[in-house]
């Protein structure tokens, strides 16, 4: 095993003593904070990742708090990636709690400048819902799964290139929030079949990132022919997927 510093942390060390003695080097050290925080997620150790990220946190909202134009998407940013390394630890209260932080201030800033922020809205909506599906919270997370949908069509309206990915993701979380939640899984049926639909043509011409994503969507459709009756065709499809 190396016992080579780790450079996230070594960044985040300079950056502390810098900061201590120029105030303007915060936003850096927030940075290097979330940084640190998603290397050690990535690394198979959220729990490890969780000091990181509320420390960041903790700068990012005095500085949204001097000067709010520019520090509150990097406070939004921040708040939403919290909420997904507390789903992935079972936190799911606070979890809800930063995914809905950042989403209402996503609102915000969407309303002003919706070019710079739709796109991580729709995306932070999806973490939102998978957080409150978690928590059985119904009709709250079939209500932000399908705005984040909704989102996500407007922007691939105007940019299929770009956003029809985030169409395709945002169809699959809907419909693993129905199956989480056991509710409309024939609306369900009809989202993930699009999302695999779409997810098929992206793999075949991007298999490296859309590959997994696909199987993904297959497995969710395997769950939902469950919960329909379907199960010899569910077993079929995980037989498929897992060959």
């Amino acid at each position: 095993m190396s016992n080579a510093p780790d450079p996230a942390e070594e960044a985040v060390a300079t950056l502390r003593k810098l900061a201590e003695i120029d105030a303007t080097r915060q936003p850096e050290l927030a940075a290097a904070l979330d940084n640190l925080a998603d290397m050690r997620t990535e690394a198979g150790h959220p729990e490890h990742a969780l000091a990181a990220a509320e420390e960041a946190i903790t700068i990012h909202r005095t500085l949204a708090g001097a000067e709010p134009d520019a520090h509150l998407p990097g406070l939004a940013t921040s708040l939403n990636n919290l909420g997904a390394l507390q789903t992935r630890l079972d936190h799911h209260e606070p979890a809800v709690s930063a995914a809905g932080e950042a989403v209402e201030l996503l609102r915000r800033l969407a309303a002003d400048q919706p070019d710079a922020h739709l796109r991580d809205l729709a995306l932070t909506l999806n973490n939102l819902g998978s957080a409150l599906a978690r928590q059985g919270r119904r009709k709250e997370a079939l209500a932000a799964s399908k705005e984040a949908i909704g989102i996500y069509r407007g922007l691939a309206e105007i940019d299929p290139e770009t956003y029809l990915p985030g169409v395709a993701t945002s169809l699959w979380a809907y419909a693993w929030v129905c199956v989480t939640l056991r509710a409309n899984l024939p609306g369900a049926l009809q989202s993930v079949n699009e999302a695999i639909s779409i997810l098929t043509g992206l793999a075949e011409r991007t298999p490296d990132l859309f590959t997994e994503p696909l199987f993904r969507a297959y497995r969710t459709l395997a769950d939902i022919l469950d919960g329909l009756g379907h199960t010899d065709q569910a077993a079929e499809l995980r037989g498929k997927v897992s060959a």
